[in-house]
């Protein structure tokens, strides 16, 4: 009984922190893991997440990410994240949207809205505060 009490314990308190937690750092937890795709795919309520699971078989592991939230309503929230690969010398800016239920985020739909060319070495990223717009950067030469 008390091993019971315990496991319900810590499910309701795993959804109040999931709840509490800003979209951006949900985000960069789910991007942080082993198989984001497998957190991607728990958290997220589409069958977009393939898209996601197709990127990582194409361009390999995610190396590094830079998230940053881009909208913020009543209806929705989404987030937009830098994700750099081991096979994609530049990265891909996905777009990951939320919307709040009973006080817990759920993922609701999610794409690439920015590919930044292969050939094309950057620094110094920029979120764009606004729906779909991706990142503004400085074009460096290539190591």
């Amino acid at each position: 009984m008390a091993k019971i009490l315990r496991i319900t314990l810590f499910c309701i308190f795993s959804n109040l922190v999931y709840a509490q937690e800003s979209v951006t750092d949900i985000t960069s937890k789910i991007l942080q893991m082993n198989s984001p795709q497998d957190g991607l795919s728990d958290f997220y309520q589409t069958d977009k997440v393939t898209y996601f699971v197709d990127a990582i078989d194409q361009y390999g592991e995610i190396t590094d990410h830079e998230c940053s939230q881009n909208h913020d309503s009543p209806l929705f929230n989404t987030v937009a994240c830098f994700v750099k690969y081991s096979h994609l010398k530049s990265g891909l800016v996905w777009e990951f949207y939320f919307f709040k239920e009973n006080e817990k985020w759920i993922g609701t739909n999610l794409g690439v809205i920015q590919e930044i060319p292969n050939e094309v070495c950057i620094a110094d990223i920029t979120f764009k505060k606004q729906l779909g717009q991706g990142i503004t950067y400085e074009q460096v030469p290539c190591m």
